[in-house]
């Protein structure tokens, strides 16, 4: 690249990149929005409130980033042009061509970037930052439970707890635990799972719950467990055991 090429090649990517962060900037400002439900209802500590920060940061590029550059050659050929530099150029005889040449290229550079932001870091980040955000809720569910109230924060499941006791190694403890299964027969068929209507009720006396984050639920050691449910018949089944 010659050195005219190289003057308006500095002088565009100098403006596109002001305009670059400048859009990221605001774009972001959505973004915090959106995971400020989660820091703020489960006082995230502060390694996960980064992470969340830093992979959501790359999905606002492909957006960002073709604005950038559209504002960048709008600015770097507006100041050439008031400073005559455009006049310049042509009363020197050098053609159009050498002008847009580099303007061009800059905007060839910025559509591969985009295109790798949107097709491969975008996809990337998105999934990492979906999986911090189930592994730290998934850690918290355990806690999360208050006793004497019917909770209905896990999908199609209804759990009551009479008491929560955590001990000196901060195992957590539930008591008189009541857990009913709504799940839609028609979603249970899909799993190739086949009950008849109507919830499935569990009890137990106690359980002791542990976070699996990897796949984003909880399980549950219970004694002394009674299961009540209907077949498809209509009859009611129920079952007892001394662990589940």
């Amino acid at each position: 690249m010659r050195i005219l090429g190289r003057a308006i090649f500095r002088e565009v990517i100098t403006s596109a990149s002001l305009g670059t962060l400048l859009f990221i900037f605001v774009l972001f400002l959505r973004t915090i929005e959106r995971l400020s439900v989660l820091l703020v209802k489960t006082s995230a500590p502060a390694p996960v409130v980064a992470r969340l920060l830093l992979y959501a940061l790359p999905s606002t590029i492909p957006f960002a980033l073709p604005l950038g550059v559209l504002v960048g050659i709008l600015i770097g050929l507006s100041r050439m042009s008031a400073d005559s530099e455009i006049i310049a150029m042509r009363a020197s005889g050098i053609p159009s061509l050498s002008v847009a040449r580099p303007v061009l290229l800059f905007s060839v550079l910025a559509l591969m970037m985009t295109a790798l932001a949107s097709l491969w870091l975008t996809p990337l980040s998105l999934h990492l930052e979906s999986r911090v955000a189930r592994n730290y809720v998934a850690a918290q569910l355990t806690g999360a439970i208050e006793s004497r109230i019917f909770d209905e924060q896990f999908p199609n499941t209804v759990v009551y707890v009479g008491n929560v006791n955590t001990d000196l190694t901060k195992q957590i403890t539930w008591h008189n635990v009541f857990i009913a299964d709504v799940t839609p027969p028609e979603e249970l068929q899909q799993r190739g799972k086949d009950r008849g209507e109507g919830p499935r009720i569990i009890v137990a006396e106690e359980a002791i719950p542990h976070a699996d984050a990897a796949n984003n639920r909880v399980i549950l050691d219970m004694n002394n467990v009674h299961t009540t449910e209907r077949d498809k018949e209509g009859k009611v089944i129920t079952t007892e055991a001394a662990t589940q």
